[in-house]
């Protein structure tokens, strides 16, 4: 099958990319023109930005893809208040003209988005579940709200073959340790390093997967969902973020300690997390990795690097 990944060589995405080459005719759309480690194994990359919607309909169009991941976009709360616009057109006006690329140039291809937890914002209750009413609190999850609907809109419209899954709080290997990206990374890798880990709060819990387990879930939703699905990838375990801390300093030495959130957390903050993911596991999937597993691995990722 020819499959477009956009964003493939970000975190999940290169990871994605690396567990379907061989199997498939990868082509990874990327905003670097140098992809590290994809020549290597064979991957086709083209640099454009998803944005661009004449750049991107081109790459369709060229490409003839039967599957595209939409994995491409930016991940950051804070960023998306500094440049609210540049967020709308990396998070949802990428997916509308991924969209369009794929009407107008008359294909037969399914479209898989990624989506985060986050467009949920504080739930009103718990577990979370693809009913789930969403109430975005950032830009941020109001842009990847958006390109949600734009999928359900086309499927509607036009009966084009969508698919949308979310992601709770991954972590693992290669991911950013920018904690305006990825907060758990950034734990981990402060741990790695025995510097103080630092715990907002530290009494409430959120649902954490590693990213092998979220990979082979989007690989579950891209080949067998249902047109127009909406499915969780999580754990469907409870994480007291101040275990999760002890268990960083249990396992590196490094010390923890909890503190008081700053009021912009306590604003946007979704606090108490945890998703069912029965969807998921009715495709035949299951979770392999424990959390100390995933995080064990990721902390011989950083010790490999230095």
């Amino acid at each position: 099958m020819r499959i477009l990944v956009a964003g493939g060589a970000g975190f999940i995405g290169g990871h994605l990319s690396e567990s379907m080459c061989g199997e498939h005719d990868l082509t990874i759309v990327s905003r670097s023109p140098e992809t590290p480690g994809m020549a290597d194994l064979g991957v086709r990359t083209i640099s454009c930005d998803v944005s661009d919607g004449p750049a991107i309909s081109k790459v369709i169009k060229e490409v003839e893809p039967e599957m595209i991941i939409h994995l491409a976009g930016g991940t950051s709360h804070a960023r998306s208040f500094e440049d609210p616009s540049a967020d709308l057109d990396v998070n949802a006006r990428s997916t509308l003209h991924m969209l369009e690329g794929i009407r107008r140039a008359d294909l037969e291809c399914r479209l898989v988005l990624g989506s985060t937890f986050i467009v949920v914002g504080r739930p009103e209750s718990l577990p979370v579940d693809e009913g789930s009413p969403c109430n975005p609190a950032t830009p941020y999850a109001a842009h990847r709200l958006l390109a949600e609907h734009y999928c359900r809109i086309y499927a509607n419209v036009y009966g084009m073959d969508t698919g949308v899954f979310r992601i709770t709080n991954s972590f693992g290997p290669r991911e950013s340790t920018d904690p305006k990206k990825n907060a758990i990374n950034y734990l981990i890798h402060r741990a790695h390093k025995r510097e103080e880990v630092t715990i907002y709060g530290g009494g409430y819990f959120r649902d954490l997967i590693y990213v092998a387990d979220v990979v082979s879930g989007i690989r579950a939703v891209a080949e067998k969902g249902s047109r127009g699905g909406t499915y969780w990838i999580s754990s469907f375990e409870r994480v007291m973020m101040r275990d999760f801390g002890q268990m960083l300093g249990s396992i590196t030495g490094a010390p923890v300690k909890v503190v008081d959130p700053p009021e912009y957390t306590r604003k946007v903050d979704v606090g108490d997390f945890v998703v069912d993911n029965s969807a998921l596991r009715s495709l035949g999937w299951g979770k392999r990795y424990s959390l100390e597993d995933g995080i064990r691995e990721t902390l011989e990722y950083f010790k490999v690097q230095g």
